[in-house]
């Protein structure tokens, strides 16, 4: 987790506009990775912090388990289905109530569908890659041989939302609001894409195209900077994102799905307590 913020802590330093300010506080940490593309580099904190662990901790033939599924594309079609329709379905409720509901004026990023591929293929694609091998690949399955998949969904739903806070403390009125909304967001995420890893066992690949797909989504929808508007706009992500946990929750239960507990788990399990 350390790593992770570590890392994330220059993602968040290089793209908030208007905050350098803050990365003046770090300047060993700026020297240090002045010369990476920080963008890149803060969504593969996650990614690192799990290699660099089983690394230290001599747990090689799991850290290759972590590799191959994150790189396991030869999966059934129901992975690339589900990886893509919930977050279509997500943005779906959410713009029918922004445009039925409320008068935000959004608009659409150039050509849509074609700005929504270009970004899913050479941007989400591996920012999703560099933090999922880290919440779902590594952190998930740990959890949840300890504890249900809704109990590990919230609490990895807790530290993702933290762990994306630096880059979302901006000034301005109701801004405290934005961040406790997009707070359940994340949640109800989790909850999707634990009860996805669970229903697609031996490959990331699923979630990594959920969550890639949901982020090229929101950055083809432009919506005002105002925080009114974006509060607004958050507050029906929110509440799809929820709707759509709470239909797993109920197909599913709090399992969310059999785990699937990585090779070598018992080694690993036994490890982690010392």
């Amino acid at each position: 987790m350390v790593i992770c913020y570590y890392v994330g802590l220059r993602f968040s330093c290089s793209v908030a506009s208007g905050n350098e300010a803050k990365c003046e506080s770090f300047p060993l940490y700026t020297a240090v990775f002045s010369v990476f593309n920080s963008f890149f580099l803060g969504n593969f904190g996650p990614a690192a912090a799990a290699l660099i662990v089983l690394s230290t901790r001599g747990q090689h033939a799991e850290r290759k388990v972590l590799i191959r599924e994150s790189i396991a594309w030869r999966i059934p079609a129901k992975g690339y289905f589900l990886g893509i329709l919930i977050p279509a379905a997500i943005l779906g409720l959410a713009l029918a109530a922004l445009v039925t509901v409320s008068a935000v004026p959004f608009h659409w990023y150039g050509n849509a569908f074609g700005f929504w591929i270009d970004d899913m293929i050479f941007g989400s694609l591996l920012r999703a890659y560099g933090e999922e091998m880290g919440w779902r690949g590594f952190l998930l399955p740990r959890l949840q041989a300890r504890m249900n998949g809704l109990q590990a969904s919230l609490l990895i739903g807790l530290i993702w939302w933290t762990w994306h806070l630096p880059v979302r403390l901006n000034p301005g009125h109701f801004q405290w609001m934005v961040n406790l909304i997009y707070l359940a967001e994340i949640l109800s995420l989790s909850v999707i894409l634990t009860w996805l890893r669970n229903s697609t066992p031996g490959t990331l690949v699923p979630v990594i195209i959920l969550h890639a797909a949901i982020n090229s989504g929101l950055d083809t929808i432009r919506m005002p900077d105002e925080t009114w508007y974006q509060l607004r706009w958050h507050l029906y992500l929110a509440g799809a994102a929820l709707l759509m946990a709470g239909f797993i929750l109920t197909i599913a239960g709090k399992k969310l799905g059999e785990a699937h507990a990585p090779e070598n788990a018992g080694h690993i399990s036994e490890s982690s307590r010392a």
